[in-house]
């Protein structure tokens, strides 16, 4: 449990880092039409830029949180070398069965690398 609610499963954490870039996108290319209708129509192009600059700043903190996070997970995942729950995050390096103390999974260490190697976190340094 993270400290704004369940945490993302592994496998997630790929598509989510898109969801800030296609917003991004999808508010640029609705600013310049906007802007463009306001062109044509003759109106006033400095109030819809600032109506439309100070929104932006939310889908840009977006992809900043989430490419944050995923920079910060990936550090994690490499200094416990692939060896971190998906599901709490918790640190299986050095546990002595296949279950996670923390939140109960039971998973081996080649499922968990490989499951943050698919959710493309980690990549394993022996295989490169």
């Amino acid at each position: 449990m993270g400290a704004f609610g369940p945490r993302l499963p592994a496998a997630q954490l790929r598509s989510d880092r898109k969801i800030g870039t296609w917003l991004l996108i999808g508010y640029i290319a609705a600013f310049l039409a906007a802007a463009l209708l306001a062109q044509l129509a003759g109106g006033k192009v400095v109030a819809l830029t600032l109506v439309a600059v100070i929104p932006m700043t939310l889908p840009i903190g977006l992809i900043w949180a989430m490419s944050r996070r995923h920079k910060d997970l990936a550090t994690r995942v490499a200094a416990h070398h692939g060896l971190l729950c998906p599901e709490c995050e918790y640190p299986l390096d050095h546990r002595d069965s296949d279950r996670c103390p923390e939140c109960g999974r039971v998973a081996t260490d080649e499922t968990v690398r490989a499951a943050w190697i698919e959710a493309g976190v980690w990549e394993d340094p022996d295989k490169n």
